[in-house]
C-alpha cells in the first residue's frame, strides 16, 4: 500500500513540474519583447460645454508622455495634442475642440510616449450647444418702460435661472449709440440722455449649465419705444424779465398772472395797443430743454380781440440787455387754430378746445434756454396796432 501512495505522489509532483515549465515558457513567449510599458494616463479629466466647441482639461504626471490623442464621434474624428513638459511635478493640459455640431459627445483620451507606447484610455462626456439651443432661448421679459426729461427707465421681469445678464443698445440725444450692461439681479435700468421717441434693442445672455464655459445670447430685439412722459416745469422760479423794447402791461394785468393757475377774467396778462410785431419776455429761473407750451385764451373774447393768433417763441441763456434779439434763438413758429375753421364766431367744440388750453410742441433740436420771449405778429382781431392778452401758460420739459 505504501508503494502505491509513493507512486501516486511521484506522478503528481512530476505533473506539476511539467505544467509549471510550460506556463513559464508561455509567459516568456508573451513578454518576449520586454515588459509592457503604460505611459501615465490623463488624470482628473474634465469637459466643459461651449457653443459648437468643448473644452477638455486634465493633469499629466508622467514626464515621458510626449503626446495625447483625443477621439470622439465613435473614433471617427481625432485630434493630436503635443505634451509640454514644464518641469513641474504635474502639468495641466487645456484643449479646445472646435467646429463641433450641436450634440452630446464622449471624448476618449490616450497618452503616448516617444516609443509609441500608449496609456489606458480615459473618457468624459459633455454636451455641445449650437443654434438649435440658442433658438429656444427667450429674452428676459420687460414689465414696462417709460421716458421723461431725457431719461428712459426699463423695468425688468424675473430672469431665467441660466440668465446671466442683458445688453441694451439705445440712441442718446446726440445721435450716438450707447451700450448698457444689465445684471440678472437688476430690476430697473436707467438709460441716461435718452432720445425720446426712439426704440432701444436688447439681448439676453445665458450660461446653459454649470459645466459650460461659453455664454450664448438671443438675437437683439426691439420692443416698442418707451412711453414718453414730459415733466411739467414748476412755475415757482418764473418771474418777469422786462427789457427796454418789450411791450408793457396794462389794466393791472401783469406777467406773474400768466403762471398763477387761474384762468378767470381779470387774472391774466394784458398790454396796451402796440405795433405788431410786439414782444414780451419771461425769466424761467432755470436752464431747461422745452418740449411743449400750453396757453389759455381770454374766455370773454374767445377767438377775438388780443388773444394770440400768429406768434413765435424765442429762447436764450444770455439775452442782450438792450432788448435787441442778439443772443436769442427762435424756438418755434406757431399759429392758434379754430378747429371748425369757420370765419366768424365759434362752435361749442371750438370753445371747449380753447378753454382746455391750446398746446404747441417745440421742435426736437432746440437748445436749452432760461429766458423766453413771445414775439406776436397778429392777434385774433387782426388789429394793428392792437393789444395782446392771454390768461395762463404752462411749460413741459424734455
Amino acid at each position: 500500500m505504501k508503494h502505491i501512495f509513493k507512486h501516486i505522489a511521484a506522478c503528481v509532483l512530476l505533473s506539476l513540474i511539467i505544467f509549471g515549465c510550460k506556463k513559464e515558457d508561455a509567459y516568456k513567449d508573451f513578454v518576449k519583447g520586454g515588459a509592457i510599458i503604460y505611459p501615465g494616463k490623463p488624470l482628473g479629466l474634465k469637459a466643459l460645454a461651449g457653443k459648437n466647441r468643448a473644452k477638455l482639461s486634465w493633469v499629466v504626471i508622467d514626464a515621458k508622455v510626449s503626446r495625447f490623442v483625443i477621439h470622439w464621434n465613435n473614433r471617427m474624428d481625432s485630434l493630436e495634442v503635443p505634451a509640454v513638459n514644464t518641469g513641474e511635478t504635474a502639468d495641466t493640459v487645456n484643449v479646445i475642440v472646435g467646429n463641433l455640431p450641436e450634440n452630446n459627445y464622449i471624448f476618449e483620451i490616450v497618452s503616448y510616449d516617444s516609443n509609441g507606447n500608449k496609456s489606458i484610455k480615459e473618457e468624459v462626456a459633455t454636451k455641445v450647444y449650437g443654434d438649435e439651443f440658442i433658438g429656444s432661448l427667450l429674452n428676459r421679459p420687460i414689465k414696462r418702460s417709460g421716458s421723461m426729461s431725457g431719461v428712459a427707465e426699463v423695468y425688468w421681469g424675473t430672469p431665467e435661472q441660466s440668465d446671466v445678464g442683458v445688453e441694451v443698445k439705445y440712441t442718446d440725444n446726440s445721435g450716438m449709440v450707447r451700450n448698457v450692461t444689465v445684471s440678472n439681479t437688476d430690476t430697473l435700468t436707467t438709460l441716461a440722455n435718452y432720445k425720446n421717441g426712439t426704440q432701444f434693442s436688447y439681448r439676453t445672455f445665458f450660461l446653459p449649465d454649470t459645466m459650460s464655459f461659453d455664454t450664448v445670447s438671443t438675437a437683439f430685439v426691439s420692443p416698442p419705444a418707451p412711453v414718453v412722459t414730459y415733466r411739467q416745469l414748476s412755475s415757482s422760479t418764473f418771474k418777469p424779465y422786462v427789457l427796454p423794447t418789450d411791450a408793457t402791461t396794462a389794466w393791472g394785468w401783469t406777467l406773474p398772472m400768466l403762471w398763477d393757475n387761474n384762468t378767470a377774467e381779470g387774472s391774466g396778462f394784458h398790454t396796451f395797443d402796440v405795433a405788431m410785431p410786439a414782444h414780451f419776455s419771461i425769466d424761467l429761473g432755470v436752464v431747461t430743454s422745452l418740449h411743449e407750451i400750453k396757453v389759455w385764451q381770454r374766455v370773454l373774447t374767445l377767438y377775438d380781440a388780443g388773444n394770440l393768433r400768429n406768434f413765435e417763441i424765442w429762447g436764450s441763456t444770455a439775452p442782450a440787455a438792450d432788448g435787441s434779439f442778439t443772443g436769442w434763438t427762435k424756438l418755434g413758429t406757431f399759429e392758434s387754430i379754430k378747429p371748425s375753421g369757420q370765419a366768424s364766431g365759434y362752435t361749442t367744440a371750438d370753445g371747449n378746445y380753447a378753454k382746455a388750453g391750446e398746446s404747441f410742441i417745440f421742435p426736437d433740436n432746440i437748445p436749452e434756454v432760461r429766458y423766453l420771449r413771445f414775439k406776436v405778429f397778429k392777434n385774433w382781431l387782426g388789429k394793428n396796432p392792437g393789444a395782446i392778452h392771454l390768461m395762463e401758460m404752462k411749460l413741459w420739459t424734455k
